[in-house]
């Protein structure tokens, strides 16, 4: 029976990427797009696979972080949920594939899907603060204001407040986790 669900998994996966392949190549001149192809370095399309593969690695090992504390989870599920969930963002709009991630996973591993969700939103929350940081960084240490036009100027500078404004929200965020996490409270 097992083996009989695995056959169709994979027919029914074959089957959707022949369709989506489809949609995907029915209105581009396919000669054009071979001729275009071949023009360039295979050795930068591999590298560019490669580290696009690593990439998802990276954020399945990321991934594994925050669920150490709930459940050791195998990586390998966690590769293949990030991949699939970054492959549905990239079919289907409004990121449905963040919430297709925790699903599957929650599936795969016995996890409370509410639970592997909440590990979206802290990544998301990790996501943000690492940017918006790293935003600070560069308006504070690397912008050189006497370069810029006086109109510049102003806008750097309204640039730089709501920078750190949005900053010290994100940390708050991170630091009111980080007291959730160290005094549960149960809600009802």
């Amino acid at each position: 029976m097992t083996q009989l669900m695995s056959r169709k998994r994979i027919l029914i996966g074959f089957l959707l990427a022949g369709i989506f392949l489809y949609l995907f190549l029915r209105h581009i001149n396919l000669f054009e797009l071979w001729n275009t192809v071949r023009k360039g370095d295979p050795y930068w399309l591999l590298l560019s696979g490669f580290l696009a593969f690593f990439n998802y690695f990276v954020r399945a090992v990321r991934w594994r972080f925050f669920f150490d504390p709930i459940k050791k989870t195998s990586l390998n599920n966690l590769y293949r949920t990030t991949i699939i969930g970054f492959a549905i963002n990239t079919i289907f709009p409004a990121k449905i594939g963040e919430v297709v991630r925790p699903y599957l996973l929650g599936t795969k591993e016995n996890i409370s899907k509410s639970t592997a969700m909440a590990t979206i939103v802290v990544e998301r929350v990790f996501d943000s603060a690492t940017i918006l940081f790293l935003l600070v960084i560069y308006l504070v240490f690397l912008v050189r204001t006497e370069q810029l036009s006086p109109q510049a100027q102003s806008s750097l500078s309204e640039l730089n407040r709501a920078g750190l404004i949005l900053f010290a929200g994100v940390l708050g965020l991170v630091l009111f986790l980080y007291y959730l996490k160290t005094k549960p409270v149960v809600v009802r």
